[in-house]
């Protein structure tokens, strides 16, 4: 009678470590890319107040939280009269 091999314990070990170690990856950088979504959204809702809101006086308003790297604008400057 032939018997199939069995399965080796050590192995059976191993693979649940990998799938595990990727499983963690997995949820890790989702975690990740949920809370830099989140940052993100609130330095937007920051921008839109700021930019639909009407000073009184010319200044300006520093992006903040939000990445300039690739940008050579760091400074939004807002109009008191911003023309339409």
């Amino acid at each position: 009678m032939k018997r199939l091999p069995g399965y080796d314990n050590k192995t059976c070990r191993l693979e649940h470590a990998v799938f595990l170690a990727l499983g963690l990856a997995a949820v890790t950088l989702v975690g990740v890319a949920v809370l830099d979504g989140m940052k993100m959204a609130n330095g937007l809702d920051s921008v839109t107040t700021a930019l639909y809101t009407a000073p009184t006086t010319p200044q300006e308003v520093t992006v903040s939280g939000m990445s300039s790297t690739f940008t050579n604008v760091s400074v939004v400057r807002l109009l008191a009269n911003p023309p339409l």
